[in-house]
This record gives structure tokens, sequence and C-alpha cells, in this order.
């Protein structure tokens, strides 16, 4: 029998999508009563599916009752603001997160199948990337402003990302080419990107932008890591996985505190997700080259590296998201060191794994100025925020009385996985509702969250 870690199952609450018009409806009097649903899931316990009915009483006032298992816990004035709990399952009052704003996919221009979206910092600017090369930026503050459709990719696009100036755009491609356009309308002609990188031979998976953008990292099925010189559209740094035959599914970059957007030289230490499931640590050489660092975390066997995330407040920390739902929490001590223990390989340490479905992680991102919550999108269609004491303390495991004291999480690994309850350092904050399609893409831009899939992109 395979070798597994220990973890921390986390409970999942779906809510019906447009549970905010049911709920106006009632209250504005468009009809006297109305009903919507809400489930709860948790891995190996039976789901739970309840109801919540809303109608106004003699006064006038919203009333709404909860039933089949579901417990609803009003928050102010706001009728569509709410909690939800699940006793039988012993999930506590969780927030349930409505979008502040809706770019539907029934708009003109967006793309038919949306691969990957990014939110600009420093204007008001979308850009959504598709299939057969897609590249829309949107003003999300102006609907009457056109779209602007930026032209000359080819294939796919599977990531977009905004330099730190807002205003420039990269993307990434199925066939292994780098764009890079503007993302300002001007007079110029739009469809021939400003740059056009070409050294990959398979698709670009993941791409990270090194300080102010004049460098770039991206990383593909070929299985290389290559650092680009944007302005002279050239490699000045290459690694290849060891044995050849690994796929690089993701890539970020650990940022020293305050480096954000200074020298590329201050960031010293990065990370690629492989499809095998392991983690291999990277180098950035001063020289401009890259060179492997030997930390390793083997991984599940065959469980991708899906998506992957420094935290941006502390570097030593690393966010894994797999192809199957697990969600996995390293620490990185600041030298190498020769001997393995239990549960590390090098210096990164596992501190705990956490998952809540089966569906594979599709987008990570710490929330901003934080090393205790995260966001994750999945392909189960609904992102969360997760939220820990801290993670630097052991994790641990709670009974299913949420009230008992936890129990926990052994270090070392064991034959058969402990298929605990949820745990008390770790626990499901908010649930973002909104999507019934898979989430493709989850960002955060100064206090916002912003989630993207079929559905349209949501911001929170």
């Amino acid at each position: 029998m395979a070798v597994q870690q220990a973890y921390a199952r986390l409970p999942y609450i779906n809510v019906q999508p447009d549970y905010p018009a049911v709920i106006r409806d009632v209250a504005q009097s468009v009809v006297k009563a109305e009903s919507f649903w809400a489930s709860a899931y948790l891995e190996n316990e039976t789901s739970v599916h309840g109801k919540i009915s809303c109608e106004r009483d003699q006064d006038g006032d919203l009333v709404t009752r909860a039933r089949e298992g579901v417990k609803i816990h009003r928050i102010g004035e706001d009728e569509t603001s709410f909690k939800l709990s699940f006793p039988s399952l012993g999930i506590p009052p969780t927030l349930i997160t409505k979008p502040r704003q809706q770019i539907l996919s029934s708009l003109s221009n967006f793309p038919q199948q949306l691969n990957s979206f990014d939110v600009s910092a420093t204007l008001p600017l979308l850009v959504l990337g598709g299939d057969d090369g897609e590249l829309t930026v949107i003003d999300y503050k102006n609907h009457e402003t056109k779209p602007l459709i930026l032209k000359g990719c080819v294939g796919d696009i599977l990531e977009t990302k905004f330099f730190p100036s807002g205003e420039v755009i990269l993307s990434a491609a199925l066939s292994g080419a780098l764009y890079v356009h503007s993302a300002v309308r001007s007079s110029t002609n739009m469809s021939t990107p400003a740059r056009t990188l070409l050294a990959h031979v398979r698709p670009v998976t993941s791409v990270s932008i090194l300080g102010r953008g004049r460098q770039i990292l991206s990383g593909s099925k070929d299985g290389t890591l290559k650092r680009w010189d944007v302005g002279k559209g050239v490699v000045v740094g290459n690694l290849s996985v060891p044995g050849g035959r690994d796929e690089i599914w993701s890539v970020d970059v650990a940022v020293k505190p305050g480096a954000e957007g200074g020298n590329e030289g201050e960031m010293e230490e990065g990370w690629v997700g492989l499809a095998s499931g392991k983690v291999m640590g990277f180098r950035l050489v001063s020289d401009g080259s890259l060179e492997w660092s030997g930390k390793v975390i083997e991984g599940r066997q065959g469980d991708g590296v899906t998506a992957l995330a420094c935290c941006p407040t502390d570097p030593s920390l690393l966010l894994t998201g797999t192809s199957q739902g697990f969600i996995n929490l390293y620490q990185s001590s600041s030298s190498l060191i020769t001997t393995t223990g239990n549960n590390s390989v090098g210096s990164l340490t596992s501190l705990t794994t956490l998952r809540r479905s089966s569906a594979a992680t599709t987008s990570i991102a710490w929330m901003t100025d934080s090393d205790t919550s995260f966001v994750i999108g999945s392909e189960d269609g609904m992102p969360f925020i997760c939220h820990c004491s801290h993670p630097s303390q052991q994790a641990t495991i709670g009974s299913k009385d949420i009230s008992q004291e936890p129990v926990t999480i052994p270090k070392e690994s064991v034959e058969e996985e402990v298929k605990g309850y949820m745990s008390s350092e770790w626990k499901v904050r908010e649930e973002l509702t909104g999507f019934e399609d898979p989430v493709r893409r989850v960002r955060i831009v100064g206090n916002h969250i912003w989630a993207g899939g079929k559905t349209g992109v949501f911001r929170y």
C-alpha cells in the first residue's frame, strides 16, 4: 500500500447561485414567497440538502426559515447577508458571500471558453484569455467602453498576467509562445504583439513576472523553466526537469518582504510544481541564470501540482494545490540541509495537508497582507477563503463534535490516510457564490477577490 500523509477534511457548502435574486423578489413583493436550496458535503459523510424559504410577515418584514438540516444566521439589515450552518455535519456558521460585481459570459466579446484572466493593479481593466488566441481587455467600471481585442496570438491562451504597471499584458499559449501586448488603447496597430517570445516546444502552463517586469519566468509541458530578458526577447536562464519526462504545471517566486517591484536579484528562490506530483525549488542567480536548489517534495505519485503560490508576507511559506484536490502547506528554511526527516526533504517541510473534495485545484491566491488566509479555486465550481490561526503552528484535526479538543495530526507518514474532521486551526471562512461551472483562476487585487470561469468573472 502506498504511503500517504494524513490530511484534514474541510466542508463544502453550495448555495443556489441566484439566491440574492430570490430574496430580493420576495423583499420587493415581486412574489409572495419563494425558496432556494443550500447543500453541504464532507468526505465520507452523508451530504445534507436543505431549503431556505423567504416570505413577508404581516408587518411586511422579510422572514427566512431554514429546514431539512440547514440553519440560517442573518447578518445586519441586508437581507442577502447571512451565514449557514449544518449541525448534523458539525459545520459552524459560515459566511456566504455574494459577488459585488458580475461580468457575465453572455456579454459580447467574452471568450467562449475562458482559460485565464487577470486584473490590472492600476487601471480598471480586465484581460480575458480564451481559445484560438482570444485575448480581450475590458473596462470593468465603464461598460460603454468598447472592449479592446488584442490579436496576433496563436493557439489557446492558457495564462494571462498584467505587468506591475497595469498597462502591459503577458500571455502564454498552447503553441508554446509568449506574447507581450499593451493594454492601453492607442492609434498604433494592435494586431501585432510588442514582443513574441519563442523557445518552448510545448504549451506554456505558468508564468511569473520578476520585479517590475524586465525579466519573467515561464514553465512548460516541455519540462523546462526559462528566464527571459523581455526587452531583448531572449532566454537568459534555462533549467530542465531531471529525467526529461516530467512536465512543469505551475511556477512561482518567493519575494523578500519589501522587494515587491524592486530589483530582480532580490528575489532569490522559486518553486515549480510538476505533473508527477513533485515540488522542486530553484534559485535566481545574480548573473541571470537559474539553478536547482536541491529542495524537493515527492508528493503523491501522479497527483500533479496544478497550482502553486508563495506567501507575499512570509516567503518561507508555500501553498500548492493538486489534480486530486489536496491543498498542501510547506515551509522552507533559509539554508539547505542534507539530512531528511519524516516529513521533509532538503529544507522544505510539510506543515499540513487539507482537502474538501476530489476536484482539481485550479488556482490559489494568498489574501493581501496575510500569512493566515488564502483563496482557492477548483473544478467543483465554488471558490472559498480558507483561514488558519497561524500556519507555523502544528496542524490539528478536530473530532466530529467541534466543541471537543482537537487531535494533533501525526508528523510521521502513515500507511492509511487519516480522514479527520475539520481542524480547529483551519476552517472555511467564506464561501464565494455565483458559480455554476469550474473556476479557472482567482486573483486578489487590493481588497477585492476576483474569480473567473465559464460563468463569467466575479468580484467579491
